[in-house]
């Protein structure tokens, strides 16, 4: 098997949680390109977050060089006459929390939306450093049911502008 580099959890931490602005853009190119193909092959990913990308391989570590693993959530959103599966919910939650789309609070089956819907908020993330505004340490105290409940309120409730200035600093 080949050996992949290091996740980009691991490099983000590395750069204490900030990344140029250029830097996310690539990633988040690359990350099209990679949601791109699993997409084309008629599933949703489901998982995506900094530690499921791995960055360049054993010789060095390369921002066009991203690699999703862990597909362990993935799911066909296309039957195989490749028309839509029908909207209908699932019996548990699956994915991240953090980056999770408000239609998998909502139990539904995923669509590409959900993918692209979660790439945005790792992308926003990025940009704030670490730091989303559903995001807190009193969580650490909290149970699996209570941070669900917590963050499905507020990404209910989220407003884009909320969500993009985070870390906003006008001075």
């Amino acid at each position: 098997m080949p050996k992949f580099g290091m996740n980009l959890e691991s490099y983000f931490m590395e750069y204490g949680q900030i990344f140029s602005d250029k830097t996310i853009l690539q990633i988040g190119m690359s990350m099209i390109k990679n949601l791109q193909v699993i997409h084309t092959a008629g599933y949703t990913y489901n998982d995506l977050k900094l530690d499921n990308i791995l960055v360049g391989n054993s010789k060095g570590s390369h921002l066009d060089m991203l690699r999703l693993v862990d597909f362990g959530f993935a799911a066909r959103f296309l039957k195989k006459d490749g028309t839509h599966m029908p909207v209908q919910e699932t019996e548990y939650f699956r994915g991240n929390m953090i980056f999770a789309s408000i239609n998998l609070f909502n139990f539904q089956v995923t669509s590409r939306r959900d993918d692209l819907i979660s790439l945005v908020y790792m992308l926003v993330f990025m940009f704030n450093q670490g730091n989303l505004p559903f995001i807190s340490e009193d969580q650490e105290k909290m149970g699996r049911n209570q941070i669900f409940s917590l963050i499905k309120k507020a990404k209910q409730n989220l407003k884009v502008d909320d969500l993009c200035l985070v870390n906003y600093n006008p001075t």
